[in-house]
C-alpha cells in the first residue's frame, strides 16, 4: 500500500490514491423499504416480517375442534334448509349504527311462582348464533319456591333444576354475551324481564312486533309457531317447548327479513339523529 494513504471521513476509512470508494448513507426511501413490522407490531429494520404462530397475537392459529355442544341440531338443519338463501347480517360499514359483532337469538323457559303459580321465574336460557349453533344453554336454580313447573309447555321438571346454575352467574353470562350485539327473539320483553335486564331498543329484533311478521296474523302479535310454519314451512312446539329450538327459529325468521328489517331500522334511527 505504498504511496497510498488512508484518511477517515465521518469515521469511515477512505483509501486515497486509488479508485475512490463512495459510501453513501441509505436514503429515507431505502430505510422505509428495509423497515418491516414484525408480529408484535413493532418496527425493526433487521427482523423479517414473520407471523407469530404461537403468541397471543397469532393470526393463523389452527381453529379448535368443535365440541358436540356446538353442533347444529337436526331441527335447525330443517329450518335453515327452508330458506332460499343464507343471508349474513349486514355489516357495520353498511349500517352505521349497528355493532361490528354478529346477531344472537335468545329464548327462555319459565316456571310458575307466587299465588297459584301465575308469576314467572327463569328456569332455562338458550342463546344461538347466526348459524344456529348453541352459544349458551343453561338451566337456572330457582330463587323462590316453584308452584308450577309448567312441564307440559316448558319441558322443565324438578330434576332439571337440582344442579342448575345460580341466577346471578347466568345473568352475568347473558349480559356479557349480548353486549353490543343485535338481540333476536320472540316477545323479548318477557325474556328480559325474567332475566332482570335491559337491552338497547335499537339493537332489539323482535319477531312478535315486526310489521312483516304481523301480516300473518292480521296485524296482531303472532305466535312463534305460526310464523315458523308460514315463513319457514316448518313445525315447532308440537310438544313441550324447547328454548334452543325457539331461538333457532327466531334467528331463521330474522335472517329471512334481515335486509329489509335493517334498512327500516336505519331509516328510523336517521329520523332521530
Amino acid at each position: 500500500m505504498s504511496g497510498k494513504k488512508e484518511t477517515k471521513i465521518n469515521n469511515k476509512k477512505i483509501l486515497i490514491g486509488s479508485v475512490p470508494i463512495i459510501q453513501r448513507s441509505p436514503s429515507s426511501k431505502q430505510l422505509n423499504k428495509s423497515t418491516v413490522t414484525n408480529a408484535n407490531g413493532l418496527k425493526d429494520g433487521h427482523q423479517t416480517n414473520k407471523i407469530d404462530t404461537h403468541g397471543p397475537l397469532a393470526t393463523n392459529k389452527p381453529s379448535p375442534a368443535k365440541t358436540s355442544r356446538n353442533q347444529v341440531s337436526a331441527n335447525w338443519n330443517s329450518v335453515a334448509g327452508s330458506l332460499k338463501s343464507q343471508r349474513t347480517i349486514p355489516s357495520a360499514k353498511k349500517i352505521g349504527f349497528l355493532p361490528k359483532s354478529s346477531a344472537i337469538a335468545l329464548d327462555c323457559e319459565m316456571v310458575g311462582i307466587g299465588p297459584n303459580g301465575k308469576d314467572h321465574m327463569l328456569a332455562r336460557v338458550s342463546i344461538v348464533n347466526e348459524r344456529g349453533e348453541i352459544i349458551m344453554d343453561k338451566y337456572v336454580k330457582p330463587t323462590m319456591p316453584v308452584i308450577d313447573y309448567r312441564t307440559q309447555y316448558s319441558g322443565i321438571t324438578p330434576l332439571h333444576l337440582e344442579d342448575a346454575a345460580n341466577f346471578a352467574d347466568v345473568q352475568a353470562e347473558v349480559s356479557r354475551i349480548k353486549f353490543n350485539r343485535i338481540l333476536v327473539g320472540h316477545a323479548l320483553h318477557n325474556d328480559l324481564k325474567v332475566l332482570k335486564m335491559e337491552h338497547p331498543k335499537r339493537l332489539i329484533r323482535d319477531t312478535s312486533t315486526y310489521k312483516k311478521c304481523r301480516e300473518f296474523s292480521e296485524g296482531r302479535s303472532p305466535s312463534l309457531r305460526l310464523l315458523t310454519n308460514c315463513i319457514l314451512n316448518y313445525d315447532i312446539q308440537t310438544g313441550a317447548h324447547c328454548s334452543v329450538e325457539d331461538a333457532q327459529a327466531t334467528m331463521a325468521i330474522y335472517k329471512k327479513f334481515s335486509r329489509s328489517w335493517e334498512k327500516s331500522m336505519q331509516k328510523a334511527m336517521e329520523r332521530y339523529l
